[in-house]
């Protein structure tokens, strides 16, 4: 049964077309909160934020998504160089907030390494902790953990992986080994 109170509902939807496929999406009253391109379905995504939100309801609709949907096609397409939207990290503990908050001001087309990512978070001493944050992204290209890479200029490791990451990074005119 539709639940009329928008203050208890995650949107999911979908950009049809991207380099990697459907990209799943879901959005929340704070803002997105999950973004995936590794889902097999549209269902399996709702069960994965279901589990992150098991009081919301679940509601598949495009269309309350579309300036979400629109800011990721024209980031893809060269049009936009960052997905200005408001974001949800209540399913990170307050460590893992920093870094993605640090992590989504590395600006386009920049890099910056997991040592540098830890101090900008304010933990300078905490590079592996970043890496391990970066490895549960809930954010993936919003957050732009692409633009990590290890201290020696190599392109370090991506979850969804490396060709996905070299890929995001010529889009944005990063070369590196």
């Amino acid at each position: 049964m539709s639940n009329s109170n928008k203050t208890n509902q995650v949107h999911i939807g979908f950009l049809e077309e991207s380099p990697f496929g459907k990209i799943y999406l879901a959005v929340s009253p704070r803002g997105i909160c999950r973004v995936s391109s590794e889902s097999q379905s549209i269902t399996q995504f709702a069960e994965e934020v279901e589990e992150i939100y098991p009081t919301m309801e679940i509601i598949f609709n495009n269309d309350l998504i579309s300036e979400l949907i629109t800011k990721l096609d024209d980031y893809f397409s060269g049009r936009q160089h960052n997905i200005d939207f408001p974001l949800d990290l209540n399913s990170m503990t307050p460590f893992g907030k920093k870094v993605l908050i640090a992590c989504s001001k590395v600006g386009y087309g920049e890099t910056l390494s997991y040592g540098e990512l830890a101090l900008r978070a304010g933990s300078p001493r905490a590079s592996r902790a970043v890496g391990t944050v970066m490895s549960k992204n809930p954010l993936p290209i919003v957050i732009p953990c692409h633009r990590v890479i290890s201290a020696s200029g190599k392109i370090g490791g991506y979850t969804g992986g490396l060709h996905k990451k070299r890929l995001l990074m010529t889009i944005e005119g990063i070369t590196v080994d």
